[in-house]
């Protein structure tokens, strides 16, 4: 059971207290009425328990009702009506101004509809107060808006629909670029952007305006330097009344990041070539020094059987089994030369190399390797031949470890632009557990994915895998012409 509506009448005429209880008791009114007749009798009443609403009498013995109101009308911790037995609009104008929530003249029919205008004046309380909370909580939102806007590390601006004008700037557009706001609000922002990045601009601009919302995007802004800093954009549409109004955005200056990106990734690169170098090295090393001495060593043994004379079986058996390590040695030296840098890479380039290495790798795994290769194809950058040619090594590898194909293809294609090499098998494909493995660089495959795949990075190219219950295809390109460094 809740407690019942109370009602302040604050009315020092016995017959109109009297009148208006009758009306509440008529309209069985869930509501308790307290009376006083004097301010100071309201005082004490309110001090000890505030009412739900108080209905005043505009003059009372000692003084005026208007020396209790309170403006604004919400300010009050109950509504306050005013009855007055003058009808003027002077009176009521005095009485709303002072902070009264209504007031009504006084007549035995207002006293008889009194409960019903005091449960409407309580509705009209319950939305005014209402409205406050919702104006105080929406001046809180935009105090915090306004303090993490002038604060942001980042720069926030927003642009006027019509005609991409600078309307609004925070102060971190001065600290990241050296243009004071008050420089360029007003301005189109098209000259703040390259000419280049432009278009790209303009075209996120217009998807804004539609009520899309773009992916993230660079654009390269002039500072008051002249340099051009490289900064990281986000934009959303600025609605008002269900429109848009223009764009709100906010962009972060990359330019250092992005400088040592670049660094790392020619450091990279640097360390990539020093490896295929060592390599290269090394396999020569292997080839032309211990190759050779092997050699000379098979010789130096058959030269000693044959001063032997006639040796026993056992001896004969033992320079037979010396010549045979020897020949052994011999060619897992040539193998692993071949494997860290074939000499065909260099001398023919990567087609007949791979071509090569397909072959040598279908006598060792038994696996047969179709390759189609566009004939005369023009020698690529060294680091492109060798980037694709560790590709097909580690992709037929993996066909051997893992796939169980029974057969292997390799396609190689070449436009204007990059070039493309395919790598594809019809075995199991790859489980999604393999997938996650790959994705994370855990396991052997996952790992060589990695490499072949920060490989290509680094020349500005891409690896791509697909793979199903048919097979998998590894996807190598990378451009023609890497960037130089």
């Amino acid at each position: 059971m809740t407690d019942p509506i109370v009602i302040l009448l604050v009315e020092d005429e016995a017959a109109h207290v009297e009148a208006i209880r009758r009306a509440f008791e008529a309209a069985d009114a869930e509501m308790e009425i307290q009376v006083a007749g004097s301010l100071r009798e309201y005082r004490a009443a309110v001090a000890a328990r505030p009412p739900d609403l108080a209905l005043m009498d505009l003059n009372l013995p000692d003084g005026p009702a208007m020396e209790v109101l309170t403006l604004p009308p919400a300010a009050s911790p109950f509504p306050i009506l005013i009855m007055t037995s003058y009808g003027n609009e002077q009176i009521a104008v005095e009485a709303m101004k002072a902070g009264a929530l209504d007031y009504v003249v006084k007549s035995p029919e207002v006293f008889a509809e009194m409960p019903y205008t005091v449960a409407r004046a309580l509705r009209d309380w319950n939305l005014l107060r209402e409205r406050q909370r919702a104006a105080e909580a929406l001046r809180e939102s935009e105090q915090r808006y306004r303090t993490l806007v002038e604060t942001a590390p980042v720069v926030i601006y927003t642009l006027a629909a019509d005609d991409g004008r600078i309307t609004s700037l925070n102060p971190a557009f001065e600290v990241v670029t050296g243009w004071s706001p008050k420089e360029w609000r007003g301005k189109t922002f098209a000259p703040l952007v390259h000419p280049e990045d432009r278009p790209l601009a303009t075209e996120t601009f217009q998807q804004v305006l539609r009520g899309e919302y773009p992916p993230a995007y660079e654009l390269r802004i002039l500072a008051k330097s002249g340099e051009y800093l490289i900064g990281e954009f986000m934009s959303r549409p600025q609605f008002e009344g269900g429109n848009v109004i223009g764009e709100f955005g906010i962009a972060r200056d990359i330019t250092e990041h992005r400088r040592a990106a670049e660094a790392l990734r020619e450091l990279s690169l640097r360390l990539s070539r020093a490896e295929d170098e060592e390599r290269r090295r090394i396999a020569r090393e292997l080839h032309d020094s211990t190759g050779q001495k092997l050699a000379a060593l098979s010789m130096t043994v058959g030269l000693l059987q044959d001063a032997t004379g006639a040796p026993d079986r056992q001896t004969e058996q033992m320079f037979a089994n010396c010549l045979a390590m020897i020949q052994q040695c011999a060619q897992e030296i040539r193998t692993l030369s071949y494997l860290l840098h074939p000499p065909l890479l260099d001398e023919l380039g990567l087609a007949a190399a791979i071509g090569n290495y397909a072959e040598g790798f279908s006598k060792r795994s038994g696996v047969p390797v179709a390759l189609d290769a566009p004939p005369g194809l023009e020698r690529l950058p060294a680091e492109v031949e060798v980037a694709l040619f560790r590709v097909v090594q580690e992709s037929l590898g993996n066909i051997h470890r893992h796939a169980g194909a029974s057969a292997a293809r390799l396609r190689l294609t070449c436009d204007a632009e990059q070039v493309t090499l395919e790598v594809s098998d019809q075995g199991r494909g790859l489980s999604a557990e393999t997938i996650r493995a790959i994705a994370a660089g855990r396991g052997s495959a996952g790992l060589g994915i990695a490499g072949m795949r920060e490989r290509l990075r680094l020349l500005g190219g891409r690896l791509e895998i697909e793979s199903g219950g048919q097979g998998t295809t590894v996807r190598a390109i990378v451009p023609q012409r890497p960037k130089p460094t």
